[in-house]
């Protein structure tokens, strides 16, 4: 439960990080932050996901619905 609670909180921030107002891409996987700037917001960049709209992505690496099960293992190793 603690654990939903904390990813539902890391989503939140992370979509009003991406949707900022601004178009600094220069940070941590594209983002507008620092890996500093986002761990003082309290987003988890050891596990970061980014949905932006046009596409999804783990720790840089990006999915998408119809992708293999051993692609998407991939990507979360």
């Amino acid at each position: 439960m603690k654990i939903q609670i904390n990813l539902s909180v890391y989503l939140i921030v992370l979509f009003f990080t991406l949707t900022a107002c601004g178009e600094r891409t220069d940070g941590l996987y594209g983002t507008r932050y620092s890996r500093s700037e986002l761990e003082e917001m309290g987003v988890n960049t050891e596990h970061l996901f980014i949905f932006d709209g046009d596409k999804i992505s783990y720790n840089g690496k990006e999915f998408w619905p119809g992708m293999s099960i051993e692609e998407v293992t991939e990507i979360f190793r």
